[in-house]
Formats: structure tokens, C-alpha cells, sequence
């Protein structure tokens, strides 16, 4: 049985509805009717209790770590409460899970979009790059990686890690910080502006859902040996800017997006992640185009739209 952290979450709540095989889930929250199967088993707890933690990871041959309480610009608010709430209870997990399952599979979700140096260049990033976080959030991500390295090492427990690059797929609330295409559906949808926080010539790396879950099924299926615990970045090898992304979308829905755009913004920066080693290793690599994705966005907000009006 897969143990899953985060499962009430933006990446957690689309995995969970589609990983194959029972899921055991524990989440502070009570079940939710959306993500309700008759193959998940909710344990209602948190990363630091005890006794709900020893009853989550028993018999479970792999752990899917996404459980996470900030990102990457509320973490920077108040960086010793981000310590509390994110390393400390992922080691509590870690080493709880490695206890009741010597020979156990730890897949957690690390970023990719705050983990290597932001600067001018185009290159792709890959796994051999010196991480430099520019936030507290992948600072913790990072530090919550040794960790996990080194409890591979001395308990000989599989672990991959999975840096992944600006995920998309489903309409994220207006009042979201994080999640650029998801939030600018929503702000269409509701007749909002969306906040410029970036320069518009800024450029990221973007990938849909489906291909992020592809790559978490083929870690659970292709694993590694004992004691290795192995990195891979999840992204498209591809970079659009802020107003390329922007404008696709407001030509896909054929409407304006409001913009409120500050009279000041950082510089321009680039991010992108090369899929190489994830490739060469599970072979995996990106199906949905950045069109095509936002595309499917768009079809299932107008579908839902007419559920709506016909119900």
C-alpha cells in the first residue's frame, strides 16, 4: 500500500485521484468527497504525533512525501516557524518510515523552480548543478534532501527525489500566490485582475499534471538499489516568458485578462530544467505541450461551465 502525504493539496489531490493501487493518506483535514475511493484509507493526524504517524507508514513499501505548509514567497515571512512545520516533522517521517520498512522506497517532492541559481543564462539546469535556493522554502527542500540522503545511507532505504519545475493543470484559487496558469484561469473565470509580481520577460519552465504524474509512477516502478537515494529534475526542458504564457492563455479563451502590473519588477531572470537523466533512467519525458495543456484547461472550465448551467 502507497503511504501519501499531502494528498489534499494542489499536486497531492490530482495524484491521489489517480495512482493505481490502494493509497493510505494522512491528513489533518477529515476525508474529502472529492478525493473519497473505497481503495484510500484516511488517517486523520499530522507529521508530529506519534501514534499516527507509526500507524501510517506500517507495511507500506513506498512513501510519497508532499506535504508541504509554505511556498516559496510566504516562506520567507517567518523562516524559523517554515523549519518547524516542514524539516523537523519530513526528518520525523523519514526516520519513522525507515524503522517499519527497511527496505522502503521514499519518493519526495522537492522543486526545481527555486533550487538552482535564477539568473540571464538559457541553459537548461541539470541534477549536477550546485543548488542555490533563493528562498526559505527551497532552502528547507534542500535540507529536507540530505536528510533524506542520509537516511538512505544508514538505514538502506531507496529514495528518489523529485525536483519538479512549475506544475499545471487545474484551476487554483484567485487568492493564490503560487501557480501562475492555474491562478490566471481563475482570475479570468471570476472577472479579476491578476498581480504582476515578476518582470513580464522572465522565463520558466512549465509541466501539466499528467506528465507529473507519469513520473511518479515510473519511480514507483523502477526503483532504486538499497542505500541510493537518487535526484531527478521533472520539467520540460523548455522555457516561455510571463507575457508569452499570459497572452496563449488570453488567446486560448479568447478573452482579456486584467493585469495590474506594478510601476517597478525584479529584472528579468531564466529557469529551466533539463529532463535528461529522468529520461536516460526511467524514461520518462514531457507528452503535453505548454498549447496543448492550457488548451485542456480551457475545454474543461467550459464544460464545466455548461454543467452548470444545465443542472
Amino acid at each position: 500500500m502507497i503511504a501519501l502525504t499531502g494528498a489534499t493539496g494542489f499536486i497531492g489531490s490530482y495524484i491521489a485521484k489517480r495512482l493505481p493501487g490502494p493509497i493510505k493518506i494522512l491528513s489533518r483535514q477529515s476525508q474529502r468527497p472529492d478525493l473519497s475511493n473505497p481503495s484510500h484509507h484516511w488517517i486523520k493526524g499530522n507529521l508530529c504525533d506519534p501514534s499516527s504517524l507509526h500507524t501510517f507508514v506500517q507495511s507500506s513499501p513506498v512513501l510519497i512525501h508532499l506535504a508541504c505548509s509554505t511556498t516559496p514567497r510566504t516562506s520567507d515571512t517567518n523562516w524559523i516557524p517554515d523549519i518547524h512545520n516542514n524539516v523537523i516533522p519530513s526528518v520525523n517521517l523519514f526516520e519513522a518510515y525507515a524503522k517499519s520498512n527497511p527496505e522502503g522506497h521514499i519518493i519526495f517532492s522537492s522543486t526545481g523552480g527555486n533550487m538552482y541559481p535564477l539568473g540571464p543564462h538559457a541553459s537548461p539546469f541539470s541534477e549536477d548543478d550546485n543548488p542555490s535556493p533563493r528562498s526559505g522554502y527551497g532552502i528547507h527542500k534542500l535540507s529536507i534532501e540530505h536528510y533524506l540522503r542520509i537516511l538512505c545511507e544508514n538505514y538502506r532505504l531507496r529514495g528518489t527525489i523529485l525536483r519538479i519545475s512549475n506544475p499545471y493543470g487545474t484551476l487554483l484559487p484567485t487568492h493564490r500566490a503560487q501557480g501562475l496558469i492555474g491562478v490566471a484561469f481563475a482570475k479570468i473565470l471570476a472577472n479579476e485582475p491578476l498581480n504582476i509580481v515578476d518582470s513580464l520577460h522572465s522565463v520558466r519552465d512549465y509541466i501539466h499534471l499528467d506528465d507529473l504524474l507519469k513520473a511518479f509512477e515510473l519511480s514507483i516502478t523502477s526503483p532504486p538499489q538499497q542505500g541510493e537515494c537518487r535526484i531527478f529534475n521533472v520539467g520540460s526542458s523548455q522555457g516561455h516568458s510571463l507575457k508569452a504564457v499570459l497572452n496563449l492563455i488570453e488567446k486560448t479563451t479568447d478573452q482579456t485578462l486584467k493585469k495590474n502590473i506594478p510601476p517597478s519588477l525584479p529584472p528579468p531572470s531564466v529557469s529551466i530544467l533539463s529532463f535528461e537523466k529522468i529520461q536516460k533512467t526511467l524514461g520518462w519525458a514531457p507528452k503535453i505541450t505548454l498549447e496543448d495543456g492550457i488548451q485542456r484547461m480551457w475545454e474543461h472550465c467550459e464544460a464545466m461551465k455548461k454543467l452548470v448551467t444545465t443542472s
